[in-house]
């Protein structure tokens, strides 16, 4: 019954995984934009520029850094960047749950109740990347595969269902766990609170806590491995980059604070963002009701925190992406998979239904001991339908696809095809007047409509990736104090004059769009849209209200009003 239980919890990852492939192999271009805009600043790091310095974004260092492996696969094999960061994150989610697995049945006889605990995990997990597809490669779906190890190693340890021998294989799964658990940690400065969170629980977990009990079942190697690659991490981008990382904690860590700040306080967009109070609500019943089972389970205990760190941090933000709430929702159905797998199996279930289901349980004790004597069936089992899956949902993808709605990937020097549903606003306007690589700006305050666009269609974004600092600073101006307004002078003169340095440069931006709100005021305050108006031909106002848009793309989220866009071609 444990193979059994390994077998199709193996099964069931190993076809979503393959249904994943399939979509994206046939959406090689559709991208959330904040990891398509991360594409797009690691092509300017392996390009030579430096983060913060060359180009503005407020994502960290190392998540910046991290998004050049796809990018540099992505110039091996020509295949487009955004298809390749799509595929890595569904490798990464069969390796996550390689190591779970691993960790399970390496745990010993102590560790057995675990393996009850793994088709919650599977289940949980298919659940979460199912319903956030449109959300796919988000930091913070990237973060629950890198901590899930880390959760299941410290619940091993703390409730001592270690193996008696560490055993060379052992460490080393343990060491892997810590390290993903640090780069994890590392992806939002939000992300470190979940370690101090973590180790609480653990420690209040032990009961009395005695020095043995301590070196027993508390320090564990993966506690030990996350702590050094956490500082090991920091050193090598620090001592390799210092200017990036003092630049980070300096102006760009004080732009997002005041972000947060400001639209934490600012009741104008109440009722303007989108309204995402199902996820909440969901939330509330799944904690609610794994609550219970909290009580006398380490593992749905430290489900149920990380569920709850996740919604002090949608609250905190201040705004209601999708994406944000992911952490919150994911870990509370875990918790609550996890939660029903111990009611379930405390009250005998599985032998119920066997009793109710007669001659099916037969039937299927039967196949068990049927498939035990055919060992090549599982493997061709395992490996025939994941393949299945994706030619089943890369066929259904495409089916109703119109010859019209391709476009070739080669004009843009790819190898593949890309669907227009896929692309973001305002494509055929950068399409038309502009060319791969071109510099184009999209300001506006959040990164969409420019991301993914940009990144689609590879363009280059330049150095302002996106307007997040222009409203910031602007509220800045309005109601810092002086010593705030005194730490960022020189950063927003550095800033408008590169983006002078742009517009008067060999090689200026081919197209400019420009939000009409208080991007425009804060570009005009600085005297660019002067110079964007001498040098550049004026064309029509664009809007992601405009009827054709809306009917061709699927509409983005947002926070505030949609408002329209100031375009401008470079003249000849």
């Amino acid at each position: 019954m444990n193979k059994l239980i390994l077998f199709f919890s193996c099964l069931l990852l190993l076809s979503w995984c393959g249904s994943m492939g399939g979509y994206f192999a046939a959406h090689q271009v559709l991208s959330p934009a904040e990891p398509a805009m991360h594409i797009s600043c690691a092509s300017m790091i392996l390009e030579g520029a430096e983060p913060y310095i060359d180009f503005v974004d407020n994502a960290t260092p190392l998540l910046l850094y991290l998004f050049t492996m796809p990018v540099l696969l992505s110039k091996l094999c020509y295949l487009h960047p955004v298809l390749i960061f799509n595929l890595l994150i569904v490798l990464l989610t069969i390796g996550i749950f390689s190591v779970v697995i691993f960790a399970i049945r390496q745990s010993g006889r102590k560790g057995l109740p675990v393996l009850f605990y793994l088709p919650a995990l599977t289940v949980s997990l298919v659940i979460c990347q199912a319903y956030f597809l449109a959300d796919f490669g988000q930091e913070s779906m990237v973060f629950m595969l890198l901590f899930l190890p880390y959760l299941l190693e410290r619940y091993l340890t703390s409730t001592g269902a270690r193996e008696p021998e560490q055993k060379p294989n052992s460490t080393l799964r343990k060491i892997i766990a810590g390290v993903l658990a640090a780069f994890g940690l590392l992806l939002n400065p939000v992300f470190l609170l979940a370690a101090p969170a973590v180790e609480l629980i653990c420690l209040t977990g032990l009961g009395d806590v005695t020095v043995g009990k301590l070196k027993r079942r508390y320090l564990g190697v993966e506690l030990y491995a996350c702590l050094a690659a956490l500082l090991f991490t920091g050193a090598v981008i620090y001592f390799s980059a210092p200017l990036v990382v003092v630049t980070y904690l300096g102006p760009i860590t004080s732009l997002n604070w005041l972000s947060y700040d400001y639209f934490y306080d600012n009741l104008g967009f109440v009722g303007k963002s989108p309204d995402r109070r199902d996820l909440i609500y969901a939330f509330v019943v799944f904690f609610i009701m794994a609550l219970p089972a909290a009580g006398r389970c380490l593992l749905v205990r430290l489900m149920c925190a990380m569920s709850a760190l996740g919604f002090i941090w949608l609250v905190c933000s201040g705004t209601v992406y999708t994406y944000q709430a992911f952490i919150m929702t994911a870990f509370a159905i875990c918790a609550f998979c996890l939660a029903l797998s111990r009611y379930l199996r405390s009250m005998r279930f599985t032998h119920r239904v066997a009793r109710l289901l007669g001659r099916a349980g037969e039937q299927a004790g039967r196949l068990y001991i049927w498939q035990r004597k055919q060992p090549q069936l599982k493997t061709a089992l395992v490996v025939a339908l994941p393949v299945l899956c994706f030619a089943a949902v890369n066929y259904f993808s495409l089916k109703n696809v119109a010859s019209d709605q391709y476009f070739s990937l080669v004009n843009i020097n790819y190898y593949g095809f890309g669907l227009k549903h896929d692309l973001s606003f305002f494509s055929d306007v950068v399409e038309k007047n502009s060319e791969a690589k071109d510099l184009v700006w999209i300001f506006s305050q959040h990164a969409r409509p420019g991301f993914p666009l940009i990144t689609q269609l590879r363009r280059r974004p330049g150095y302002l990736v996106w307007g997040f600092p222009l409203h910031t600073l602007k509220i800045l101006h309005e109601r810092s104090t002086p010593a705030q307004a005194a730490s960022l002078v020189q950063f927003e003169a550095l800033m408008y004059d590169h983006l002078r340095s742009e517009l008067n440069s060999v090689r200026p931006p081919k197209l400019i769009l420009i939000e009409d709100s208080e991007i425009w005021e804060s570009l005009k305050a600085a005297g660019i849209c002067a110079t964007v108006q001498d040098k550049y031909e004026s064309l029509e106002p664009l809007s992601p209200m405009n009827g054709e848009e809306i009917e061709r793309h699927p509409p983005f989220e947002y926070i505030g009003h949609r408002v329209s866009f100031s375009a401008f071609k470079l003249r000849r």
